[in-house]
């Protein structure tokens, strides 16, 4: 690898877009995205608390709320909540309070994923998302426990309860210990403090106290198992490819020598699929192409798959390998493949300091 091989890249990629006219924040494609799925959110939700629904036509409804959780979530909130939505101040203040209404913690969150994941990419010890349970391997330098052997089986469930996991017992153990992993929580303050508890409050009261005056709490229950289920499956999924298949390198360097050793663990340590596909951006929110993201969080995903070219020009001049997967099929293949590796004890991977 080149020296200034990040720096060399930065600035291409600010010249492209400087040349084309493309303003680096949302353009009208995703404030449509945004404007949509939340209309659907919103619908689907007011839908089942104000409609007479009969038993098919609920589940019909709580069907389209959950996919557009997760579609909210990857499309529109992913971006605000890196500051790749608008330069407003206000709405970059406002906004993530969404988030927070629909369950997890965006205090917590932006610390969590901001700055434990994507400046520790694939770090055992500093990397939450490698760190979810002591019943997921993620990392073959983890602890192996017998049970690991069977993750592979048991894994589609967990995801499943991910999202309430994260609701209810990662969001409060982060908030009370003060830190994520190795990490103190950057802004905690006692009015954070007070925040969290109000904006847990409101999500509890929108998902599970209003929906139990209307149907009965085993029923509003259900449907909140059930809603939440599916949406922490497909996030879960969307989400984990990206950095546990096989061939991702990890690292224990908490305090990186320069730029593009930084730059180089975030590829490394990523895959993208479908990188071709217009329709596969739009879906997943640019997570289809990872490594864009996560060397240029602050640009929305609309702008990724202009991008993606220009980094994979740079790894091939500069022999740095980009792992690249034709579809999502192939990279959840890869996915489960890992997992069974991990579980079983055949994955090594790749450890540098």
């Amino acid at each position: 690898m080149k020296s200034g091989f990040y720096k060399g890249l930065k600035a291409e990629v600010s010249e492209y877009l400087e040349v084309h006219g493309i303003r680096p924040k949302a353009d009208w494609i995703l404030w449509t995205k945004f404007l949509v799925s939340l209309a659907c959110l919103l619908g689907s939700y007011l839908a089942l608390m104000t409609l007479d629904l009969n038993a098919a036509q609920a589940w019909v409804v709580g069907l389209v709320l959950s996919l557009s959780i997760c579609f909210f979530f990857v499309n529109s909130m992913h971006d605000m909540v890196h500051g790749a939505l608008t330069e407003n101040r206000f709405l970059r203040d406002v906004f993530p309070y969404i988030l927070d209404w629909i369950g997890p913690s965006s205090f917590i969150w932006r610390n969590k994923h901001n700055r434990s994941h994507h400046f520790h990419t694939n770090h055992p010890g500093i990397d939450n998302d490698l760190n979810v349970s002591i019943l997921l391997r993620f990392s073959p330098h983890h602890p192996r426990m017998a049970f690991h052997r069977f993750q592979a089986f048991y894994i589609t469930l967990a995801y499943c309860l991910q999202t309430l996991f994260w609701f209810y017992v990662t969001d409060f153990k982060n908030i009370l210990r003060g830190k994520i992993t190795k990490q103190k929580l950057l802004g905690q303050t006692s009015a954070e403090n007070w925040l969290f508890v109000i904006n847990k409050g409101i999500h509890i009261t929108l998902a599970l106290v209003i929906p139990s005056q209307v149907h009965g709490f085993q029923s509003a229950a259900l449907g909140y198992l059930v809603v939440y289920g599916l949406a922490s499956l497909l996030l879960a999924l969307i989400f984990q490819v990206a950095h546990v298949f096989e061939g991702a390198k990890f690292h224990t360097i908490e305090r990186f020598e320069d730029q593009d050793q930084w730059a180089k663990s975030q590829i490394e340590g990523t895959c993208v699929f479908d990188p071709a596909s217009k329709f596969a951006l739009w879906v997943y929110g640019g997570l289809n192409l990872q490594v864009v993201h996560h060397l240029f969080p602050e640009i929305a995903h609309t702008h990724y798959y202009k991008i993606f070219p220009i980094i994979r020009k740079h790894c091939q001049e500069n022999g740095i390998e980009l792992h690249c997967f034709e579809s999502f099929s192939a990279a959840l293949k890869s996915h489960y493949r890992q997992l069974h590796r991990l579980g079983t004890g055949q994955a090594n991977g790749d450890l540098y300091a």
